[in-house]
């Protein structure tokens, strides 16, 4: 399959997702950042991301966290910057229907301790991502990395896949999954 194709029929899976799988899984993963957090003796921003249908939901996790946290905002065609946001910050729909902080302060960029949870379609077993398409995570990984204590990748368990998903040159890997 494609990565079209099979953009297509993970977009479909994330509809049957119930609730309470949602909420079971995100907790899982919650409970799996946690530990990578503290195995990395990890004291720098978070930069994470606000779900939208069928991703994990890391926000109950973030409004505990003691960490700063910073979100993504577009900022330009193929662009994204973050932003410091703590839970209860206003957020606004960005262009492509995901939540974005409202109001832009100062960009945070990654420094050295800092660590990315990255959202995606699907994930293989080597890190590659499944995303939408435009290539923002993998500019801003590709830009950032060096900086980031680690990247983890936040799929639920079905978005797995098993194999190699299709990649191109540009694509960029996460450490490892939660």
């Amino acid at each position: 399959m494609d990565k079209s194709a099979l953009r297509t029929h993970y977009r479909s899976m994330r509809r049957t997702i119930s609730a309470e799988e949602a909420k079971f899984w995100s907790e899982g993963l919650a409970a799996s950042l946690r530990l990578h957090l503290i195995q990395a003796s990890f004291d720098g921003v978070l930069f994470a991301y606000l779900p939208t249908q069928g991703e994990p939901d890391l926000v109950d996790f973030m409004r505990s966290a003691r960490a700063q946290i910073a979100i993504p905002k577009v900022v330009g065609k193929g662009r994204m910057d973050f932003f410091l946001w703590s839970p209860g910050d206003p957020v606004t729909r960005g262009p492509f229907g995901i939540l974005e902080p409202l109001e832009l302060t100062h960009p945070v960029f990654p420094k050295s301790g800092d660590a990315a949870v990255i959202p995606a379609l699907a994930i293989d077993r080597s890190g590659f991502r499944l995303g939408f398409g435009g290539g923002y995570y993998d500019r801003w990984l590709h830009e950032h990395r060096d900086s980031l204590v680690f990247t983890a990748g936040a799929v639920f368990p079905p978005f797995i896949f098993d194999g190699q998903l299709p990649r191109e040159s540009f694509d960029e890997r996460v450490d490892f999954l939660l």
